[in-house]
């Protein structure tokens, strides 16, 4: 079982804390912190992958990542608004 975890203790006096995936059965980090998100996370239907946003220097979410559960690999970039007029929002479809 894994949990998601958006902020720690330490975090706190952060702005914008990091996403860190965590096995809640052992306690142990599945994930590096990832910096710079903005909070939308989303799982895909295989269990297996989490696309969330991260922002830019404008605190505007514009880029969608995919990461691949239990990989080194580095996140895949799904998609990018360079239109500053714009921002991306995540949700699950049903």
């Amino acid at each position: 079982m894994l949990q998601l975890q958006m902020s720690s203790p330490s975090a706190w006096m952060h702005a914008d804390p990091p996403l860190v995936l965590q096995d809640i059965a052992t306690g142990a980090q599945l994930t590096k912190p990832i910096r710079m998100t903005s909070g939308d996370v989303v799982w895909a239907n295989d269990n297996t992958h989490l696309f969330y946003l991260v922002k830019d220097t404008l605190d505007r979410p514009y880029r969608v990542y995919r990461h691949a559960l239990g990989s080194s690999a580095p996140d895949a970039l799904v998609f990018e608004e360079n239109d500053e007029v714009w921002m991306l929002a995540l949700s699950r479809a049903l």
